[in-house]
C-alpha cells in the first residue's frame, strides 16, 4: 500500500530555494537562521548530516529534516544526525532500502509519519537516552513512554514479535514491509492497530490480536500473501474500512474464543471458526493471562505451556485434568501461580508432578505437588501403589489432595500436619489404613467419605475438630459410614465410644511383618513378635514413624529366632528382651544404643559371639548370663560398666582394641585380649555378584577384626544387616534378602 497519511507540517517562514551544495541541498530560514535538508544529492554511503551550513555570508543551523528528504534513496547505509536537529519531516527517508541502522539525537522532538516506511535494509533504531519524545527498546522506534509503537525496523532478522506490554497504539504503517516476519502478537494494552499497520508483510503467516483492541483500521494487513490465520482473543473490534484484509488469502482463518461476542461468519471477507484448543489444551483467556481448563491430547507426558496464544500460562482450572487416565506424568512451568481443585484427580496412571524449578508458587517432591516452602501437600499422584508417608514438616494436607485415587492403600500423616482439608482422601476406594499424627487439630468434611474398604483410623493424639458430619460417611439414608475403627492413643483426651460415626477403641497392638508394635512418643516400640521366620530383621521406620526401641521380654522365650538385626534407629533395648532365645547364634546391635538392660540376652545358650558398639556404656545385671556357647565378645570402644554376673556361667574371651581405656587382664570375670587398632575393611574389587543363587561379596581385614555389613536403598540411611569376626584376613558376605530390593547399597564397616 502506497497511500500515505501525512500530519507533520514544518512553519519555515521565508524559505528560500537555494541550488544544490555539497550533497545536501537546503531551504533556509533567515528570521532566525535555520536550515532545513530538502534533498541528498551524494553518493551514499555512511551519511553525516552536518549541524550548520553556509550561505553567503551567514552560518545557518540545520534543525530539520524535511519531508521526502531522501525519498527513495537506495544508496544511503547509514545516517549520522547532529544534535542541532530537532525534526525529521514525513517520509523523509521512506523506502531507503539500504538504509541500515540509525541513532536519532536527544534534540529530536518531531518525527512525520512514514519517515522510515518500508526501510528494507533496516535493522535498528537507536535513540538517545534522554531524548524527551522518544525511545527504542531491541531495535524498534517508539515514543518516550513507549505507548506508541511509531517503527518496526523492516529489515529486522527476526522471524516474530511480541508487542511490549506498555504499547497500547501501533502507529501507521508501523510494520509495513516487514518481509522477515512471520508471526505477531499484539496483546498485553494494544488498543488500536494503525492505518496499514501490517501492509506489504510478505511473510506474515500468524497473528494473535488482544482483547484489549477495540479499532482496527483500514489496510491493516493489506496484501499479506501468506496469511493464514489470526486469532483474535476478545470481541470483534469494528474494522475501520474495506480493505483492512485487501489482497489476503481467501483461505486465511479468523479464530475467535468461546464468550466473545460480535463474530459472525465471516470477518472482513474472511471466514471464521470458534477456537477451543491449542496443541491439546483447552484454556481461557482473561486480562491478557490464560489459564488451561482441559486436555484433549494424546501424549502421556503433558507439559504444561508457559505461553498460549502469546498470554502467559498463569493458571491451571479445577478439575482440568480430572479423570485423565492415559497421562503419567505432568511438567509445571514457572509461569503457574495458581492450580485449581483437584485439578489432577483421578489421573490413576499418573506417576510424576513435576515442577520447574524457579516457579515461585509450587515445588515437588517424588512425584507430589507441594506449595513452594514444601508446607501444604497440595496434589498427590494417582499412580503411586501402596503406603504413601507424608513428609514431615509438612503442617497442611489440601482440599481433596488424595481424592479419587485408587491405589492409595494407606496413609501416614505426621505430628508436622495441623489441618486435613475437605475430601482429602475422598473415594479413595482401596484405602484400608490411616494414621494421623498427633498435631492434627482439624479434619474437613468428607475427608475419608466414601473409603468403603477403610478399616482403622489411628489416632496419636486427642480427636480433632471435624469440619462436618460425613467426614467418614458413605452415603445413604440414613447416613452410613466406612466400614472402620477409630483407634486412640493411651494418654490422648476427648475420645468417646464414636467419632465422626465410626466406633473407636484405645489402640493396644499393632502388627507389620510379624512385628507387633505400639507409637511411643512420636517413635515406634517392638511390642512383640509373632513372625514364623528364624531371621528377623527389624525395620528402621513403620508407616513413617521411626522404630525406636525394643520392649522388654518382646522375644523372650522365641525358641525358634537363630539370628536378629537391630537397625540403628533403636536406641533402647528393654529388660529380658531376648530372655532364654535359646537358639540364638548371631545378633547385630545397633550404633546408636547406649546400654543393654538387665539380662537382656540371658540364657542365650547359641550365641557365639556378640560385637557392642561404641555407643555402649553400661551393662545390665546379667546382661549375658548363661549364655553358655559365647567364645567372644568383642568391644569397638572404651569399657563399659558392669551390673552383677553379666557373663555369669560364659566361657568366653573379651577382645578390645587398642587406643580404647578401662581395659584390664580381665573384665566381668573373662580373660581380655587387646587386638590392633583396626584397619578400614575393603570391599574386594571385582568380588561382587551373584553366588549359588545369591547376591555376595568378598570383603578384606585383619584377623580377629569384627566387620559390620551395612545396606541402603538411598545412599542416606544405613542399616548393619550383617556382624562378623573374621577369623583369617577375608570372608564372604552373602545377601539372602537380595531379591527383595529393586536397587541395595552395600558398605562395610
Amino acid at each position: 500500500m502506497k497511500t500515505k497519511i501525512l500530519i507533520l507540517f514544518f512553519p519555515l517562514f521565508g524559505l528560500l530555494p537555494v541550488p544544490a551544495r555539497a550533497q545536501f541541498n537546503y531551504s533556509y530560514n533567515n528570521l532566525d537562521d535555520t536550515a532545513a535538508i530538502t534533498a541528498y544529492t551524494g553518493l551514499g554511503g555512511a551519511v553525516i548530516i552536518p549541524s550548520t551550513v553556509t550561505s553567503g555570508a551567514t552560518v545557518y543551523s540545520v534543525t530539520a529534516i524535511g519531508v521526502n528528504a531522501f525519498l527513495y534513496d537506495a544508496t544511503i547505509i547509514s545516517v549520522t544526525i547532529p544534535e542541532s536537529v530537532t525534526s525529521i519531516g514525513g517520509e523523509a527517508f521512506e523506502d531507503c532500502n539500504g538504509l541500515m541502522r540509525i541513532t536519532i539525537p536527544d534534540s529530536v522532538t518531531n518525527i512525520g509519519d512514514n519517515a522510515f516506511d518500508e526501510c528494507a535494509g533496516m535493522t535498528n533504531f537507536t535513540v538517545a537516552a534522554d531524548n524527551p519524545a522518544y525511545s527504542s527498546g531491541d531495535g524498534v522506534l517508539f515514543n518516550s513512554n513507549q505507548t506508541t509503537l511509531i517503527q518496526y525496523p523492516a529489515g529486522s532478522a527476526d522471524f516474530s514479535y511480541a508487542i511490549p506490554a506498555s504499547v497500547t497504539n501501533l502507529g501507521l504503517n508501523s510494520f509495513e514491509g516487514s518481509s522477515n516476519l512471520k508471526s505477531m502478537t499484539i496483546t498485553g494494552n494494544v488498543q488500536n492497530i494503525g492505518v496499514g499497520a501490517f501492509s506489504n508483510c510478505a511473510g506474515l503467516t500468524n497473528a494473535i490480536i488482544g482483547d484489549g483492541v477495540t479499532n482496527l483500521s483500514d489496510y491493516a494487513f493489506y496484501n499479506c500473501p501468506v496469511l493464514t490465520n489470526l486469532v483474535f482473543l476478545g470481541n470483534a473490534p469494528p474494522l475501520g474500512g474495506s480493505h483492512v484484509f485487501e489482497f489476503d488469502p481467501a483461505a486465511a482463518t479468523v479464530y475467535y474464543l468461546a464468550g466473545a461476542s460480535g463474530w459472525s461468519s465471516t470477518y472482513g471477507g474472511l471466514p471464521t471458526a470458534l477456537l477451543t484448543a491449542v496443541d491439546g489444551f483447552a484454556f481461557t483467556i482473561s486480562n491478557n493471562v490464560a489459564t488451561i481448563t482441559g486436555y484433549t491430547g494424546t501424549n502421556s507426558s503433558v507439559t504444561i505451556p508457559d505461553v498460549i496464544l502469546g498470554c502467559p500460562v498463569t493458571a491451571i482450572g479445577m478439575d482440568a485434568f480430572v479423570y485423565d487416565s492415559t497421562i503419567t506424568s505432568f511438567t509445571i512451568p514457572d509461569s503457574v501461580t495458581n492450580i485449581g481443585e483437584a485439578a489432577f484427580a483421578a489421573c490413576v496412571n499418573l506417576t510424576n508432578i513435576a515442577v520447574m524449578a524457579d516457579n515461585p508458587a509450587y515445588s515437588s517432591v517424588n512425584g507430589v505437588l507441594f506449595d513452594k516452602n514444601q508446607t501444604t501437600l497440595i496434589e498427590f499422584s494417582g499412580g503411586h501403589v501402596g503406603n504413601y508417608i507424608v513428609p514431615n514438616g509438612v503442617t497442611s494436607i489440601g482440599d481433596v489432595a488424595f481424592a479419587l485415587y485408587t491405589n492409595l492403600t494407606s496413609v501416614t500423616i505426621p505430628n508436622s500436619v495441623t489441618s486435613i482439608g475437605a475430601g482429602a482422601c475422598e473415594e479413595c476406594f482401596a484405602l484400608t489404613n490411616v494414621i494421623i499424627g498427633n498435631g492434627v487439630t482439624s479434619i474437613g468434611d468428607a475427608a475419608f467419605a466414601i473409603c468403603t474398604n477403610l478399616t482403622s483410623v489411628i489416632f496419636l493424639g486427642n480427636p480433632p475438630v471435624l469440619g462436618g458430619t460425613n467426614v467418614f460417611a458413605s452415603g445413604g439414608s440414613p447416613l452410613r459410614y466406612d466400614p472402620a475403627t477409630a483407634y486412640y492413643s493411651s494418654g490422648a483426651s476427648g475420645w468417646s465410644s464414636t467419632y465422626g460415626g465410626l466406633s473407636t477403641a484405645p489402640l493396644t497392638t499393632l502388627t507389620i511383618n510379624g512385628f507387633e508394635f505400639t507409637f511411643n512418643n512420636g517413635g515406634i516400640a517392638i511390642t512383640g513378635y509373632i513372625g514364623s521366620g528364624a531371621n528377623a530383621t527389624i525395620p528402621n521406620v513403620i508407616f513413617g514413624y521411626p522404630v525406636t526401641a525394643i520392649a522388654g521380654n518382646t522375644f523372650a522365650n522365641n525358641a525358634n529366632l537363630t539370628s536378629i538385626v537391630i537397625p540403628n534407629s533403636v536406641t533402647n533395648i528393654g529388660v529380658e528382651a531376648f530372655y532364654n532365645c535359646a537358639a540364638l547364634t548371631n545378633v547385630t546391635l545397633p550404633d546408636g544404643i547406649t546400654s543393654l538392660g538387665a539380662e537382656t540376652f540371658y540364657n542365650c545358650a547359641s550365641l557365639t559371639n556378640i560385637t557392642i558398639p561404641a555407643s555402649v556404656t553400661s551393662l545390665g545385671a546379667g546382661a549375658f548370663e548363661s549364655c553358655i556357647s559365647l567364645t567372644s565378645a568383642t568391644f569397638l570402644g572404651n569399657a563399659p560398666t558392669l551390673g552383677n554376673v553379666v557373663f555369669g556361667g560364659d566361657f568366653a574371651t573379651v577382645y578390645y582394641y587398642a587406643t580404647t581405656t578401662g581395659w584390664g587382664s580381665a573384665y566381668g570375670g573373662l580373660p581380655t585380649v587387646e587386638l590392633a587398632a583396626p584397619t578400614p575393611p575393603q570391599i574386594k574389587s571385582g568380588s561382587a555378584g551373584i553366588q549359588s543363587g545369591n547376591f555376595g561379596f568378598t570383603i578384606t581385614g585383619v584377623t580377629n577384626q569384627t566387620l559390620v555389613v551395612e545396606a541402603s536403598t538411598n545412599l542416606i540411611n544405613w542399616q548393619p544387616v550383617w556382624t562378623n569376626i573374621l577369623s583369617g584376613t577375608n570372608v564372604i558376605f552373602t545377601d539372602l534378602q537380595w531379591t527383595n530390593y529393586s536397587i541395595r547399597f552395600y558398605r562395610a564397616r
